[in-house]
């Protein structure tokens, strides 16, 4: 079995996602393509290239690398590149009321660039098309057998006016963005308007298989944004996985043991 690296863990990454990060390891042992990540890198009219990253900037809750730089409120990009930085087969189209960034946030290497810029949905009367959809095809096999979507958004805005929804498939999830990134993720879980998640900046759609998808965001009031996209393939319960998650337990109960004695 080819040796397992473990994504670095910085601030801003809860347990589960650290858990994730573990079995993202598992999955990429296995495979040279277990992840593709996109950063929708044009905003309000600067220059193209202003909001890259570059291929060793290291960004998202499955913290990685070589992040694809989408540009443009449409378009369509094939031979994504996936977490090694070779292409793959995997291509994105999308469609959006336009593009923006957010002025309070910093264009420094790492997670405030991918959150940087955006695609937007609009609330009615702002134009069409309201909503942005995003969809993902030709996904190579070793992801599109299992997969989790983390979906990244910022809005420019601390009013707390920011109600959004995003669907792939059957799940959705409803948020309230009440703040601009200050580099720790906060994960969106309500599954219905009541329960929506205020201050989230991500929302994880998990155990999707098939070799595409399509995501919806639909702004409630103001505007709903997208500013990147991570796709990650999930190993199945066995072999690596579980190894690394009972190595990872095992410290854990060694850890505590400490703290009691």
């Amino acid at each position: 079995m080819p040796a397992i690296s473990i994504p670095s863990l910085r601030c801003g990454r809860s347990p589960a996602a650290v858990a994730a990060a573990v079995l993202f390891a598992a999955a990429a042992g296995n495979s040279s393509a277990a992840a593709i990540s996109l950063n929708f890198a044009s905003g309000a009219g600067e220059p193209a290239a202003t909001f890259d990253m570059a291929s060793g900037e290291v960004a998202g809750v499955i913290p990685l690398s070589n992040w694809n730089n989408l540009h443009g409120p449409s378009n369509t990009v094939a031979g994504l590149l996936g977490e090694t930085g070779a292409p793959t087969t995997a291509s994105a189209s999308w469609i959006s009321n336009g593009t923006h960034d957010n002025i309070f946030l910093s264009v420094s290497p790492g997670d405030f660039t991918m959150m940087k810029s955006h695609l937007d949905a609009r609330a009615s009367g702002f134009g069409s098309p309201e909503d942005a959809t995003v969809t993902v095809s030709s996904l190579p096999a070793v992801i599109a057998n299992l997969y989790d979507v983390y979906v990244y958004f910022d809005a420019v805005t601390d009013s707390g006016l920011v109600f959004a929804n995003y669907t792939i498939g059957t799940q959705t999830f409803y948020i309230q963005d009440t703040s601009n990134f200050t580099g720790t993720f906060v994960q969106g879980t309500g599954t219905t308007p009541d329960t929506r998640t205020a201050g989230a900046n991500y929302v994880k759609f998990s155990g999707l298989t098939g070799d595409s998808f399509t995501l919806v965001a639909d702004s409630e009031s103001f505007r709903a944004e997208i500013s990147g996209i991570q796709i990650v393939a999930v190993p199945e319960p066995g072999g690596a996985g579980l190894a690394v998650l009972g190595a990872l337990a095992l410290a854990r109960r060694r850890r505590r043991a400490v703290s009691l004695s």
